[in-house]
């Protein structure tokens, strides 16, 4: 009975870990696909990431040109530069 209750928390937990949600670079992915036809849609998707969680300059870079070309796309003008600093 214990080495069961241990298997089903152990199941339960890694479940609960894989399917967290979906990483970073698809849902970049997703919102560089809808970009052009939704692209408010794709911009939510890209304000909903933490920019801290990104880990990797590459991953950063790409960040920042998507959310550069949505904001663009929204029509949505800014004068902060750190948009696409990365």
């Amino acid at each position: 009975m214990k080495y069961t209750r241990l298997i089903y928390y152990i199941a339960f937990s890694a479940a609960l870990l894989s399917c967290s949600g979906q990483s970073i670079t698809d849902r970049m992915d997703k919102a560089e696909k809808i970009m052009h036809e939704c692209p408010d849609s794709a911009l939510s998707i890209l304000s909903d990431i933490d920019r801290n969680s990104i880990p990797g300059k590459h991953l950063k870079a790409r960040y920042a040109l998507l959310y550069s070309m949505v904001l663009d796309k929204n029509y949505i003008d800014t004068t902060d530069v750190s948009v696409i600093m990365p």
